[in-house]
């Protein structure tokens, strides 16, 4: 079941601050995709539960002192916000370079530059998504390391249940592990959770 709250992790000025978006641009064009980056790729990192628990406290106007948020709670709501704020970028740039305008499909243009084409579009997307997996990941391993901080982070749910890995790729590895040793499957199960 969804929440009847809303808090965002991240404001304007954070997303000014540390992403490449710059001073110039209007944060009104990005900021929109923030929220639907938070419940697409947070919530999918922490699980509901978790998600909905920090939402909460943040929604409620809870200052980021003790004893509202535990020092783990900060660092790991400061972990998700770098992941976050790239996110954002990562949805709002297909919308920031071609737009729905009133007779349709547009692209910005302008005096002083040139449109980019669909390649730089494309490239700069996978930079956004490369930093947000970087941070996503680093969220993981906090998540792992720290779990008994957490307990809603293995909580049942019948919504999203947590993702233990994010980054994107065509490895598969085989299920089988049984030339590891006992050391190494401790840390794969922590790390993969299997």
């Amino acid at each position: 079941m969804a929440a009847t709250f809303s808090f965002l992790f991240i404001d304007d000025v954070y997303l000014k601050t540390y992403t490449p978006v710059g001073k110039s641009i209007d944060v009104d064009q990005i900021y929109p995709f923030v929220g639907e980056a938070q419940d697409i790729y947070i919530q999918d990192l922490l699980g509901t539960p978790l998600y909905n628990q920090l939402e909460y406290k943040l929604y409620s106007g809870l200052t980021f002192s003790q004893p509202f948020f535990t020092s783990y709670e900060i660092e790991l709501i400061n972990l998700c916000s770098k992941s976050l704020a790239y996110w954002s970028v990562y949805l709002a740039l297909p919308h920031l370079s071609i737009g729905i305008r009133n007779i349709g499909l547009g692209r910005a243009v302008s005096d002083n530059t040139s449109s980019g084409s669909l390649e730089d579009l494309r490239y700069i997307r996978d930079e956004m998504k490369n930093l947000a997996e970087f941070w996503a990941q680093r969220v993981v391993n906090y998540l792992c390391e720290n779990s008994e901080y957490f307990p809603l982070y293995r909580a049942a749910s019948p919504d999203i249940y947590p993702q233990n890995w994010v980054y994107d790729s065509d490895i598969y590895i085989e299920e089988v592990y049984k030339d590891l040793t006992a050391d190494q499957l401790k840390l794969l199960q922590k790390y993969i959770g299997k």
